[in-house]
């Protein structure tokens, strides 16, 4: 298969695939999206022992039409969500939204160039007839 350079050949290459494996690239692409998230959110978490930041976790949810990653704070580090929105008695520190702001854009970037890896990595793993990894 011949390297994808623009968008419109990206789709169409991704259409082409089977369900299954265009399902198996998007949670792919869905996590590379998170993780870009999830390292901003953590760099930007309060770090009074440290545990907050070590706990943004990601979980990639399968919906009718695609995937979600939701990214925040483990049961363990709930109380993350009072600092990113604040209490009655404590102002908001946010670091979730910054996160998802400000790195984004990368996020992006991250999701439309493992799209592209998968598609390539996949079309050609069919064209050849070797079998995926379980």
């Amino acid at each position: 298969m011949a390297k994808i350079t623009g968008v419109d050949e990206l789709l169409a290459a991704f259409t082409a695939l089977p369900e299954a494996v265009r399902a198996h690239v998007l949670a792919d692409v869905c996590l590379a999206g998170a993780q870009v998230i999830q390292a901003g959110a953590s760099a930007r978490a309060p770090r009074l022992t440290g545990q907050l930041a070590a706990d943004i976790r990601i979980d990639i949810e399968l919906l009718s039409d695609g995937f979600r990653a939701k990214i925040g704070p483990s049961k363990r580090s709930f109380y993350g969500l009072f600092q990113e929105k604040g209490t009655k008695h404590q102002p908001a520190y946010p670091f979730l939204k910054p996160a998802l702001d400000e790195d984004g854009p990368r996020a992006h970037q991250a999701m439309v160039q493992r799209l592209a890896l998968g598609v390539e990595a996949e079309a050609t793993r069919l064209r050849t007839g070797v079998k995926a990894p379980a």
